[in-house]
């Protein structure tokens, strides 16, 4: 049963009595003609039930109606006169819009009121940085003894929006659990936003309704809630992501940017296509979907305004701390992003019609020059030797087992060319195993590569072994589809054979790779071999820096 509260002095609330008590709040609107607000009720409802909305949703959706209606200001004949059930057709109508203007401008200076739309609301991009969708099936339920409690935590982690959605509980279990967190987010000053359901939001009274694609369209949640509600819709891809702006859409959250838990379903959306919804819309737009502590750095270059996360922060024992490192994060990679946009901008163009991308490994995803420039100073200084410049340029020259050779003739050291050349690994292997870096925006790229669908390869003048060190402890192997070394190939990087070799790897021709060195001789090489190539800045070459730069397609500083 549904009684109407239009005739209350005050407000204008209706109550739905059934197997539960729901609430529809509404305000009196000024406005005395009000004939036929009941059989216009009760059609509007009966409109929604035939579209397949539940008798709440219909309800709101009625109610919403009516109060556009009252609003609208009609004022025909005389005593208490029609509403305006037309308020919603648009300016397509010129007959009707031609008539309609003429009273409404009639009004307005009758009543000196002004009758329009109040402003719409707008959400900034700040508001979406860590975007808390709930999930209370995941709450640590020994630590947080209500889903509130919970939501509290992330919020004081730093969460600066929160969406709740609930697929199991009532509608009366819902709506009071909701009522319950928009107190708490009000507290705070962080918008609340409901997860598909737009009766429920404005029952609520949250700030927002999020829509997913087989949802309610933009237009019908507006007209419900009001141009001051914030509606965000889920968008796959461009097409998507232009038609919700189009239709009023505040945001958009976008993906599956991971592999997911909570959606068995899905697959990750390429970060490409991600970074185009971006660009393509000027709403801010969120990543959703499989966003955690592990990957979020991903997202870098992508233009995104924040995350949406689920299990990175309703999943974890201690929510406010793990909300706290997530936002950290967030603003890390958002800080990074202009920097690796410039990046992308440069190269992409180099990338079209290619399959795969060739990394040189020591100076070029790796800084690991400066640990080989002072290796052989390093160890004999532990015998209280300190040489001359001439003494390192000599060496810098030399393999390993050739500067140990070198160093046992020049110095009394008391071990054999073999102990030291095996003392040299050590102390390389060490270095490799906890301490070389990779490159600013290395692993970003490598990623950015992958993700996008090209093949991945390491051609090494360098071991192997080494090399396999730095990309598992930087969590870069699962990206590289061959490591290859000149070893391998029986040659050194005078010779194209190394290159060739991680082609055919990859199944790839030269034409179809793009190979990214640091050094001029390689560079010579990669250009002869047919190569498209990219120079990456490093120290150890910055006498050559002026001759490789004229000689490659592209060249990058990556600090």
């Amino acid at each position: 049963m549904l009684i109407k509260g239009g005739h209350a002095i005050e407000d204008a609330s209706d109550v739905l009595v059934g197997t539960e008590v729901i609430w529809f709040h509404g305000s009196r609107i000024d406005n005395p003609n009000t004939h036929g607000t009941g059989c216009t009720l009760s059609s509007a409802i009966a409109c929604g039930l035939a579209k397949g909305y539940s008798v709440a949703q219909s309800i709101s959706y009625a109610k919403s109606y009516l109060s556009g209606a009252l609003s609208s200001g009609l004022d025909l004949g005389r005593g208490s006169g029609p509403i305006d059930h037309g308020w919603q057709i648009q300016e397509t109508s010129d007959l009707y819009n031609d008539f309609t203007g003429k009273w409404r401008e009639s009004k307005r200076e009758k009543s000196g009121k002004n009758l329009e739309i109040k402003q719409k609301m707008k959400i900034n991009k700040e508001q979406l940085q860590v975007y808390a969708v709930t999930d209370r099936k995941s709450v640590n339920k020994k630590r947080y003894a209500t889903l509130i409690d919970a939501v509290e935590a992330a919020i004081k982690g730093g969460a600066t929006i929160v969406q709740l959605r609930e697929k199991e509980l009532s509608e009366g279990a819902f709506l009071a659990e909701a009522k319950e967190i928009k107190k708490l987010t009000g507290r705070y000053g962080i918008p609340l936003i409901i997860n598909d359901n737009v009766a429920l939001a404005k029952a609520c009274h949250a700030d927002g309704v999020h829509l997913g694609q087989g949802d309610m369209q933009v237009e019908e949640a507006r007209a419900i809630l009001g141009d001051a509600a914030i509606i965000g819709v889920s968008a796959h891809n461009v097409e998507e992501a232009l038609l919700a702006e189009k239709q009023g859409a505040d945001y958009l959250g976008s993906g599956s940017a991971f592999v997911t838990t909570t959606k068995q379903d899905v697959t990750a959306l390429p970060l490409k296509t991600l970074r185009e919804i971006c660009h393509a819309v000027q709403i801010p737009v969120v990543a959703i979907g499989g966003v955690s502590a592990e990957n979020i750095n991903q997202l870098v270059g992508c233009d995104v305004a924040g995350v949406a996360v689920v299990s990175a922060i309703f999943a974890q024992d201690e929510i406010e701390t793990a909300t706290k490192k997530l936002t950290a994060q967030v603003k890390d990679m958002l800080a990074k992003t202009e920097t690796f946009d410039a990046l992308y901008q440069k190269l992409m163009p180099l990338l079209q019609g290619k399959k795969g991308v060739l990394f040189d490994m020591d100076g070029t995803l790796i800084d690991s020059m400066p640990m080989w420039r002072t290796l052989d100073v390093e160890y004999i200084g532990r015998y209280g030797i300190h040489p001359d410049m001439e003494f390192h340029h000599q060496v810098a020259t030399m393999t390993l087992i050739q500067a140990a050779n070198f160093i046992k003739e020049q110095f009394d050291i008391p071990k054999t060319s073999e102990e030291i050349f095996n003392d040299f690994q050590n102390m390389v292997i060490e270095e490799y195993r906890n301490t070389i870096p990779l490159k600013p925006y290395a692993r970003e790229l490598v990623k950015w590569m992958k993700r996008d669908g090209y093949k991945v390869a390491v051609a090494t003048a360098n071991e192997i072994h080494l090399s396999e060190m730095v990309l598992e402890r930087t969590g870069l192997m699962a990206d590289v589809d061959t490591i290859v070394s000149c070893t391998m190939a029986g040659a050194s990087k005078e010779s194209s054979a190394v290159y060739e070799l991680a082609c055919a790897n990859m199944r790839i021709t030269p034409v179809e790779c793009v190979i990214f060195e640091d050094s001029l001789r390689a560079m010579y090489t990669a250009k002869k071999a047919g190569f498209v190539t990219v120079a990456v800045y490093d120290d150890v070459a910055k006498d050559s820096w002026e001759e490789i730069c004229r000689i490659t397609d592209e060249q990058v500083v990556l600090e």
